[in-house]
C-alpha cells in the first residue's frame, strides 16, 4: 500500500491570530500546486521503490514548471522535526517503508490505508490539516500499491480527471479496457529542416515498421510482443523526414512510462470508453478518441561546417479502442 502526502502552507497575516482550519470547508484538492509554489521538501523511505522514487520525482518536476521552485527530496531517516513544521510536506512511500504515514494516521483522522481499504486496483486523493503545525495542510495519495501512487502523482496535475472542488476523490488504476481489445496511440514526429549556413548533409531515413488503416481499424506490421489478455495499449512512435521510421511497443500495465528521444511520455489513464491521459513535458492531457496533443520543440544545430534550425512538430494521437483480431503481423 503506497501513499503520497503533502503539507501546503497557508500564510499568516502578521498581527493576526491565526484562526483553526476546517478541512471540511475550507481545504480542497484545488490547492495544489498555488500552495505549494514556496519551500517543499519531498520525503522517501530510506528503502524507497523505484516507483515511489519516480512518483517522487515526477511530482517535483511539476512544481518545478508550475511555481520555478523544485521541492528538495530527503529520506525518512534525515529530517527533523523542524522539517516537519518549517516545509510544506510531499511524503512517498508505505507504512511499512516510511514510518511518517504511521506518524501521520497517529495525530489525525486521516483514512487509514488497510488491507481491506481502499482496495485492489484503487486509490484516493485527500486533503486535511498538518498535524505539525495547523496553519498547513496535507494532502495525501494512497493506494493498495506502488502503482496507485505513481498514478495518483499524475492524476493530481488532471483537471478533467480529478474533483478538485471536494477534500476527497477516489481513482481507479484497474484495466476496464475489454481483453478483446486494446487502445491504439501514436506519437507522430515531423521535422522541417532550415539550413541558416554552411554546407549540411542531411540523412533521409526510410524504415516504416507498421501500417495503420484509420477506417477498418487494421493495424499491421512487425510486432515483437505478445498480443494476450493483458495487452492495454499499443504504442506506435513514427518519425516522418522525407522518409519513414518506425516501430510499435506494447503496454500491459497502466501507468506506463515510454522514452523518446525528444523525452518522456506517461501514459497514466486508460478506461472502457477509449479515454486516454497522458503527460509530456509539464502537459497533462485527456484525450477522447480521435484527438490529439502537438508540441513543437525548435532548436539550433551546430557543427564546423553547418549550422542548421530543425523544429519539430510531435503530435499525440489516441485512435481509440480497436480489437485484437484485427491486429496483422508482417512475416
Amino acid at each position: 500500500m503506497v501513499a503520497l502526502v503533502a503539507g501546503l502552507c497557508v500564510q499568516k497575516p502578521e498581527g493576526i491570530e491565526p484562526t483553526l482550519l476546517q478541512p471540511a470547508e475550507e481545504l480542497k484538492l484545488s490547492d495544489f500546486p498555488e500552495a505549494f509554489k514556496d519551500s517543499t521538501l519531498i520525503i522517501v523511505g530510506d528503502n524507497t521503490s523505484d516507483i515511489e522514487m519516480q512518483a517522487a520525482n515526477e511530482i517535483a518536476e511539476y512544481l518545478e514548471n508550475e511555481t520555478g521552485n523544485k521541492p528538495l527530496i530527503k529520506k525518512y531517516s534525515e529530517i527533523s522535526d523542524e522539517d516537519k513544521r518549517n516545509y510544506n510536506l510531499i511524503v512517498v512511500g508505505t507504512p511499512k517503508t516510511n514510518p511518517l504515514l504511521e506518524e501521520v494516521y497517529a495525530m489525525t483522522n486521516a483514512t487509514r490505508v488497510t488491507e481491506e481499504f481502499p482496495g485492489e486496483g484503487k486509490g484516493v486523493l485527500e486533503i486535511l490539516p498538518n498535524p505539525w503545525d495547523e496553519s498547513k495542510a496535507m494532502l495525501i495519495i494512497y493506494g493498495k500499491s506502488e502503482k496507485e501512487a505513481l498514478m495518483g502523482s499524475l492524476l493530481i496535475f488532471n483537471r478533467k480527471l480529478v474533483n478538485f472542488n471536494d477534500t476527497r476523490f477516489e481513482f481507479s488504476a484497474k484495466n476496464r479496457i475489454p481483453i478483446d481489445s486494446y487502445l491504439f496511440v501514436e506519437c507522430i514526429i515531423q521535422k522541417e529542416i532550415r539550413i541558416i549556413d554552411g554546407k549540411c548533409t542531411l540523412k533521409r531515413i526510410d524504415r516504416p515498421t507498421y501500417y495503420f488503416d484509420n477506417k477498418s481499424g487494421i493495424l499491421e506490421g512487425r510486432v515483437d510482443f505478445p498480443i494476450n489478455d493483458t495487452l492495454k495499449v499499443i504504442f506506435g512512435y513514427r518519425v516522418t523526414n522525407g522518409g519513414e521510421m518506425s516501430y510499435l511497443t506494447g503496454v500491459y500495465d497502466v501507468p506506463t512510462l515510454i522514452n523518446t528521444e525528444y523525452g518522456k511520455i506517461w501514459i497514466f489513464y486508460v478506461d472502457e470508453n477509449g479515454k486516454l491521459g497522458i503527460e509530456f513535458k509539464g502537459n497533462t492531457v485527456t484525450l477522447e478518441k480521435n484527438k490529439g496533443f502537438t508540441y513543437v520543440i525548435k532548436d539550433i544545430h551546430s557543427s564546423e561546417n553547418c549550422k542548421l534550425e530543425e523544429i519539430v512538430s510531435l503530435k499525440i494521437l489516441n485512435h481509440g479502442l480497436l480489437k485484437k483480431k484485427s491486429i496483422k503481423e508482417w512475416r
